[in-house]
């Protein structure tokens, strides 16, 4: 995965004159980031993370689907790679892929609100059933997730959605 780190890095010098330091410090915390059994699981992924979606900001969309694979190689969860690769999708407007994305990393892990909100946002996008957007919205909702801002609360006016964000007013932003 570094390999491909340096690859892009070096193969993209035009798009990446101010970004450059940016990511040659994500790689240098990669470097550095021990390969034995006494390190934490968890921070290894937040630097894996933080490197892949430092990519991602960068709106090369393609080379983070790459590095997203390279992270489910070594180790990055179904669910969490399933959303990673489905957000790639959903910034560049392909809803119906990142739908697909988006339920299967739901199925795995239901109680992720960020999950169930995007789903939600694609599923509005998409004109798909007002009722199965609600549930989704309901279920991000309940699981502590903020009312998303692409979907407008005139939306869910006069169905149960409408109580349960007038009782939590912080869940809309």
């Amino acid at each position: 995965m570094l390999m491909i780190l340096f690859f892009y890095s070096c193969g993209n010098q035009d798009s990446f004159q101010h970004e450059d330091q940016g990511l040659n410090t994500k790689v240098n915390q990669l470097d550095n980031v021990p390969n034995n059994a006494s390190l934490d699981s968890v921070k290894r992924q937040v630097f894996v993370d933080s490197a892949l979606y430092y990519l991602l900001d960068l709106g090369d969309h393609e080379m983070s689907r790459i590095m997203f694979d390279s992270a489910r190689m070594a180790g990055m969860s179904r669910h969490n790679y399933d959303y990673s690769i489905g957000y790639t999708f959903y910034i560049e407007n392909e809803y119906l892929r990142a739908m697909f994305l988006f339920e299967r990393a739901l199925d795995e892990e239901p109680n992720n609100p960020k999950y169930a909100l995007r789903l939600a946002e694609c599923y509005y996008f998409l004109n798909k059933e007002k009722n199965l957007i609600i549930e989704t919205l309901k279920q991000g909702l309940l699981n502590g997730g903020k009312y998303p801002e692409n979907i407008p609360t005139t939306f869910v006016k006069g169905t149960e959605l409408e109580d349960l964000i007038n009782k939590n007013l912080d869940s809309v932003h």
